[in-house]
């Protein structure tokens, strides 16, 4: 039985804008808000339940991405172990809910506009084969994606050989989380549960600052069988219009609904 809980990482110890307006929507539509944490996190909404994230991986696995410096790259491993231990529902914490996650699927992941499947849902049975395959790929020390074109993973395997082996920091932005998640949900034939676009990405990342405009412009994007809404947290966090924020932006408008201070 999936349980009604939504479940995410945060490694630092502030919450922001983004993560409390989210964290509210997940408890407003009626689910229990799990944040898993490696120390004390200020800003939180009540209600959310904190739990120690050495539980699911020790503070020295976490690696960061070498071009972006990004520990989203560890974030990608977290979700694969906590939803192997757990029957529950991983959520990035910049996904903003319209209405309850569902769960009456095994298998929870869906497309972006762009025809990329996205990790910022996921859910898949504790122990199935798709998350071993994920779990096994990512602690590959010298990991080679099966789904790279012949020549590249040729490439690869002789600089191994050489003593100069591709290690996971290394190698492309996305290529542990969405590009294998896609990859190996399609050997598997585990494509058919994807969700359309406009169920939890209904805005294309490149227009994600329309949360900064005036309601009706995020409103036409939001379809009846929408879900959620992917904030991109990286693209929009420290933007200058949030010290500006107009009092009639889409934005402004969820902040007061909310009662989120920016």
């Amino acid at each position: 039985m999936i349980k009604n809980e939504l479940h995410s990482l945060w490694i630092g110890d502030k919450a922001d804008w983004i993560e409390k307006l989210c964290l509210k929507t997940w408890l407003a539509h009626g689910h229990e808000a799990v944040l898993w944490t490696y120390g004390p996190v200020a800003g939180l909404p009540d209600g959310v339940e904190v739990r120690d994230a050495r539980e699911i991986a020790p503070e020295d696995m976490i690696t960061r991405h070498t071009e972006s410096n990004s520990t989203a790259l560890f974030s990608d491993y977290f979700r694969y172990a906590m939803l192997n231990k757990f029957p529950v529902t991983w959520v990035d914490t910049d996904v903003f809910l319209f209405k309850p996650m569902p769960l009456d699927e095994p298998y929870l992941f869906g497309y972006e506009p762009e025809r990329q499947i996205n990790t910022a849902v996921l859910r898949a049975p504790s122990n199935s084969l798709l998350l071993r395959e994920l779990i096994d790929f990512y602690l590959s020390p010298t990991p080679i994606p099966f789904w790279f074109r012949w020549d590249r993973k040729l490439r690869y395997r002789i600089q191994a050989a050489l003593g100069h082996p591709r290690t996971r920091e290394t190698l492309q932005w996305g290529t542990f989380g969405p590009g294998a998640v896609e990859a190996y949900a399609k050997k598997l034939g585990l494509l058919r549960y994807a969700s359309p676009f406009e169920v939890f990405y209904p805005v294309p990342s490149d227009d994600i600052w329309n949360v900064f405009e005036p309601p009706a412009v995020i409103d036409e994007m939001i379809k009846p069988q929408t879900v959620a809404l992917h904030f991109c947290s990286s693209r929009v966090r420290n933007s200058d219009r949030i010290g500006t924020l107009s009092p009639d932006s889409w934005l402004a408008r969820e902040f007061k609904r909310y009662d989120v201070t920016p």
